[in-house]
């Protein structure tokens, strides 16, 4: 018994990753420090309560971020 063949309903077609433009990645300069501050500087979990101590936390994440980013900077 031999099975029929059966065409596919669609094809399947291969997804555009990002693209780069003259040698650089076209991702905003931005969304790789938020996710720096997220990952590395306790961004993703804040754990205190209250808008003015969220905020102290957050600033305090970017703070560190600034200062790291220039001593690699000088270095």
């Amino acid at each position: 018994m031999q099975i029929d063949y059966t065409p596919p309903l669609f094809e399947f077609k291969p997804v555009e990753h990002k693209k780069v433009v003259a040698g650089f990645d076209c991702q905003p300069f931005g969304a790789g420090q938020n996710g720096r501050l997220k990952d590395d500087f306790g961004g993703k979990f804040v754990r205190v309560r209250g808008p003015d101590k969220i905020m102290c936390h957050l600033m305090f994440g970017v703070l560190a971020l600034t200062v790291e980013q220039s001593m690699r900077l000088l270095m």
